[in-house]
């Protein structure tokens, strides 16, 4: 399994469609799993989107479903073709919160509460790089610039032209006003960071 290799937010969507479409049908996992001759794991992996789902998968259980639509079916496959597509993220290499930023990718909405920091798709890059540097001391500076440059792309869920994030934050007053690991860069961070909520509020209210 690659690093990133965790359930996409794609295989989980089109797991759950094939849970509908049996259940529908009125089969058990168990009685899909022999009528098929393979194992029933194989059948509840495929439904939560932990393991990748073949065209061929797709194919076999609509016809067993008795899914005869045409329309429905080259959808789910052309679904199972794209539920092994790596997100932009696997280009920079081991993310520890990899499984995190891929259904941060495919929302549409976020709530946050965030008490200690400003959280990250607010942050701006001097922020963003104390923040890990602080929280994460043995990391090198190549390390750093990865994690950073990472943190940025995230935000640009922020300005989708097609899909921007609708993002509720709630701060602790006093994060707005101190951050503790931000010294001598602090003035500057901090009035970049109301530079960016201020546009972004403009942008919201627009």
């Amino acid at each position: 399994m690659a690093v990133n290799g965790n359930p996409t937010v794609r295989r989980r969507r089109l797991g759950a469609e094939l849970r509908r479409l049996r259940l529908a049908s009125g089969l058990t996992s168990t009685q899909v799993a022999e009528q098929l001759l393979i194992s029933q794991p194989k059948i509840s992996h495929l439904e939560n989107g932990r393991r990748i789902i073949k065209p061929r998968d797709v194919r076999d259980l609509c016809a067993l479903y008795g899914v005869t639509d045409p329309q429905v079916v080259d959808s789910l496959m052309r679904a199972a073709g794209e539920s092994d597509r790596q997100g932009w993220w696997v280009a920079f290499g081991e993310v520890p919160y990899a499984v995190y930023i891929g259904l941060e990718t495919a929302a549409a909405a976020i709530r946050s509460y965030e008490p200690l920091v400003i959280p990250g798709l607010l942050q701006t890059p001097a922020y963003a790089a104390a923040v890990i540097a602080e929280t994460i001391p043995q990391s090198t500076p190549e390390q750093i610039a990865t994690r950073l440059e990472v943190r940025l792309r995230r935000q640009h869920r922020i300005h989708h032209p097609a899909r921007a994030l609708r993002l509720w934050v709630v701060l602790d007053e006093s994060e707005a006003v101190v951050f503790p690991v931000v010294t001598v860069e602090f003035p500057l961070v901090r009035s970049g960071l109301c530079i960016s909520v201020e546009a972004l509020g403009r942008r919201v209210a627009s």
